[in-house]
């Protein structure tokens, strides 16, 4: 036995000797193979080379230098050796760092090997950026896959037994493990597309976002937003049942990453107005700031508005009454504005004011997550929609300020009335549903969410409070009256007709955007729109989201379903309509903002997927966000 140990200890550190004077030598070669093509006359800095390849240079040749010190003294001595491999097999014996170790490697090997068929293939011609980083940096690339490839078989056999007895205690860590490895795969996949203007998208018929690269990248500024964010994210999950003070510091946190990124443009708050104004979405805001513009004028919006250029007149009444009343407010503190001084002095307390009114969205997502997460996660929703890169990016504009808030408002109060099944909170539904649709047409997916939330808590409520197919008949129909009430209203006294305008403004959309909804033209339609809102969701999101909506099957399967299952049930309702008749082709990044609340649901139901700890993983996701981000605003953004 002993002979059989000590043969198994030599081999170990043969191994061991062979991988590390193999991994330095790798290193070397990547080091000079580095240098073999210079760089462009206009980036060249020294010697023909840039300062980025130096600056690579520095950062390969440190490892490179540690590794030959490590590998002559593993060569020379071997106790040095031993103690080297009894220093990683106690390591590795720590929680689950061996298959996090792993995971990170599969991860290099999966994803280098997948660039290198891109690069290889038809979808890297004429990318001239891509391959000439390719070309420049190709050493560094086979370097690493050469050190995943020559790691990942030494562990799973001199570790085995490490392995085998994490998995017989913890036999799920195999499915979080491979949950991470694909999560990073699409992280680095996105990230990938982006930084070396991948047009893999951009092939689709009607894609909208194109290429861009921003002057000033300010990479210290993001890295101090990255690092305020995760303190932040520690603070409120090391304190969870400090709730008013975790809610206070995500507000803030909310509206400081909008301004950070306002900050990394250039001028802060100037920034967002700025980019408001000249992107074409301020034409609400310049009507409200002329001298002549009456609040009154909205009772004849079709005369008025309904011909103006598709901003405008594809508009409900209620969307200019959002920016009128903006004005109103602005008005009370600087009363003496007029003309174009007016407009600007708006944008500017726009620009301050509506980031702020964005996070109103928190303490209503904060009471949802309570009715229908566990205790432990009632706070990561609010965590990830903070971070999520249409909320930081899409500022100042209504589909980000104030639908969110809606349509939360909405769920929150669908799910109060499918409880109580009061006939005066049935009636103010429906109120509620015609102010919703009075602001934008684009919640018109609110109705038919709530009305599958209504069927489906019929269908599948308990013994304790069964609701008789009657009374949601009842409850329908009381919704219905609610809605005709306010229109009535609306009609009679405000000349407001909300069902005149909705055929005029559908209109006016086909004329501007020059896409009618047809059969044939459904399908890559809704391609493109849920391939663009996975990207600005967070395309590793994908990952977190897919699992909860199989889990729900699941449950619905078994007939066991919660109260989360219902909202997923509901909202997947909601997606057959919304791709069916949306009635638009792309821009569905900013136009289905209002659908993040319930995503940041989905995600924090399954962050317990991810094999780290309960922080750890959120600071991940957080961190992953940002920079999706981050390389969203440098390369595809502005846009809309």
């Amino acid at each position: 036995m002993a002979m059989i140990q000590n043969r198994q200890r030599c081999v170990r550190v043969t191994f061991t000797r062979v991988f590390l004077i193999a991994t330095t030598v790798e290193g070397i070669a990547a080091f000079l193979l580095l240098f073999r093509i210079p760089s462009e006359e206009t980036s060249a800095w020294l010697f023909g080379f840039s300062r980025v390849r130096f600056l690579t240079g520095v950062v390969t040749l440190l490892p490179v230098l540690f590794l030959t010190v490590i590998s002559l003294r593993a060569l020379l001595q071997k106790t040095y050796t031993e103690r080297l491999i009894m220093k990683l097999e106690e390591i590795l014996d720590k929680d689950n760092i061996a298959f996090h170790l792993l995971a990170f490697l599969s991860v290099i090997l999966g994803f280098g090997l997948f660039f290198l068929l891109i690069i290889n293939s038809p979808l890297g011609e004429g990318n001239d950026q891509l391959i000439a980083i390719y070309q420049r940096s190709a050493s560094l690339l086979f370097w690493m896959l050469a050190v995943s490839a020559q790691s990942i078989p030494l562990l799973l056999i001199f570790y085995a037994e490490i392995y085998r007895q994490k998995i017989r205690i913890d036999p799920s860590i195999l499915l979080r493990e491979g949950v991470y490895i694909a999560f990073m795969f699409f992280a680095f996949l996105h990230w990938s597309i982006l930084f070396f203007n991948i047009d893999w998208f951009h092939r689709m018929y009607g894609w909208y976002f194109g290429f861009l690269k921003h002057q000033e990248s300010r990479p210290v500024l993001f890295l101090s937003l990255m690092l305020i964010t995760s303190l932040v994210v520690w603070i409120t999950l090391k304190y969870p049942s400090r709730w008013w003070r975790n809610l206070l510091l995500l507000i803030c946190l909310g509206y400081g990453l909008q301004i950070g990124f306002g900050f990394i443009e250039g001028e802060g708050w100037e920034s967002l107005r700025t980019r408001y104004v000249e992107r074409g979405r301020s034409r609400y805001s310049e009507i409200v700031s002329k001298d002549t513009f009456d609040i009154r004028s909205i009772r004849d919006y079709e005369s008025n508005y309904g011909n103006i250029y598709h901003f405008l007149s594809t508009k409900p009444h209620g969307y200019l009454v959002f920016y009128a009343t903006t004005r109103g407010v602005f008005d009370l503190l600087q009363p003496d504005s007029s003309g174009e001084d007016r407009f600007e002095n708006l944008t500017r307390f726009m620009a301050v004011l509506y980031p702020l009114i964005a996070m109103l969205v928190l303490p209503l997502l904060l009471r949802l997550a309570r009715l229908v997460l566990a205790e432990e996660v009632t706070i990561s929703p609010l965590i990830l929609y903070v971070c999520f890169p249409g909320v930081i990016l899409f500022t100042l504009q209504l589909d980000q300020v104030f639908f969110p808030f809606l349509f939360t408002a909405g769920i929150l109060l669908g799910i109060r009335v499918s409880e109580n099944r009061s006939w005066l909170l049935s009636l103010a539904m429906g109120i509620f549903l015609y102010l919703v649709v009075f602001v934008s047409f684009s919640l018109l997916p609110l109705l038919f969410f709530l009305g599958a939330y209504l069927f489906l808590s019929t269908l599948f409520s308990d013994q304790r409070w069964r609701m008789k197919w009657s009374e949601m008949v009842r409850m329908g129909g009381l919704w219905l009256a609610g809605f005709m009430i306010a229109h009535v209203i609306m009609r009679t006294f405000y000349n407001i007709d909300l069902l005149q305008r909705f055929p005029n403004a559908m209109e006016a959309h086909e004329r501007a955007k020059g896409f009618v909804s047809n059969l044939p033209g459904i399908a890559p339609a809704s391609l493109v729109n849920n391939s663009e809102f996975a990207i600005w969701i967070g395309f590793p999101m994908l990952i977190l989201v897919l699992p909860q909506f199989l889990g729900t099957f699941r449950s619905l399967r078994k007939r066991e379903i919660g109260s989360l299952d219902l909202i997923v049930l509901s909202f997947i309702l909601t997606l057959i309509p919304l791709n069916v008749f949306g009635n638009t082709r792309a821009e569905v990044a900013r136009l289905w903002l209002f659908t993040l609340p319930v995503f940041s649901l989905f995600i924090s139901n399954q962050i317990k997927l991810l094999p780290f700890s309960h922080r750890m993983n959120h600071i991940i996701i957080v961190g992953t966000q940002l920079v999706s981000t981050y390389l969203i605003f440098l390369y595809q953004f502005p846009a809309q």
